[in-house]
């Protein structure tokens, strides 16, 4: 179990990620807590209180995240055929307030909430997936699109508007495109629009298995800066991999 906290700043760059065992866990109706860092349901939403020490550079990750949202939506997806996967947007946009004393760094401003869940590891299902949110005026478009193990696609596409979850149609899967991979040979992969390449606009989190980043494309006939995420699964289950995950995520108990 573990509170994975990632922030992007100006000299303000914090990763953290410390696995733990159960006796570290503590849960009540509207209380999640793994050693010191919790997260509350609160009439507003959600609050997170982080104190984490980031690794492999230990240094404090101190501080709180408020979310504020009315109602969490019940809609959830499907991600496999056997249905032993889901992933449910639970507020597509929502309001955040961030106060960090370590390091210094507050703001405010939009923000997103979803969740997955599922019956088995997620490298039981799939051989990898891209992820992305874009804020638009009017709506969030969120595109998430998987390969399962044998090599079949599935793809969900939906906007949130006015609080309603609804599909729209999303590029089929010869759209797909590739941009520049990343530092480890990583492959950042979406659908895009005929005709429009995506652009990378900023590389946040650059792994062996996963990449974070933001992205200028176009999807379903609107285009503007999403948040996009590529995991390869397959990567993630090698055993160079496997042996280097404790440098950046210690296990304690």
């Amino acid at each position: 179990m573990a509170f994975n906290v990632a922030l992007y700043g100006k000299g303000a760059n914090r990763w953290a990620m410390t696995e733990r065992s159960v006796s570290s866990l503590s849960r009540h109706a509207t209380r999640f807590s793994v050693a010191a860092s919790s997260v509350e349901r609160t009439p507003w939403g959600l609050e997170f209180r982080i104190d984490e020490r980031c690794m492999p550079v230990p240094r404090a990750l101190k501080g709180s995240i408020k979310v504020r949202f009315e109602e969490a939506s019940p809609v959830a997806f499907p991600l496999d055929r056997q249905g032993k996967h889901s992933w449910r947007p639970l507020a597509p946009r929502l309001r955040v307030d961030l106060a960090f004393g370590h390091p210094d760094l507050h703001w405010s401003g939009d923000g997103y909430l979803d969740m997955n869940y599922g019956s088995e590891p997620l490298e039981a299902a799939f051989s990898r997936w891209s992820w992305s949110r874009m804020h638009l005026s009017d709506r969030t478009r969120l595109l998430y699109d998987v390969t399962e193990r044998d090599g079949r696609s599935h793809c969900v596409a939906v906007d949130a508007v006015d609080g309603e979850i609804v599909p729209y149609e999303a590029p089929g899967v010869e759209s797909t495109v590739s941009l520049r991979r990343g530092l480890w040979g990583m492959e950042r992969w979406t659908r895009c629009d005929p005709g429009i390449k995506p652009t990378l606009v900023t590389a946040l989190e650059d792994a062996p298995f996963y990449t974070r980043s933001l992205i200028d494309a176009s999807i379903g006939g609107r285009r503007g800066l999403m948040v996009h995420e590529s995991v390869d699964l397959r990567r993630f289950v090698s055993p160079v991999v496997q042996a280097m995950l404790p440098f950046r995520m210690p296990r304690f108990g």
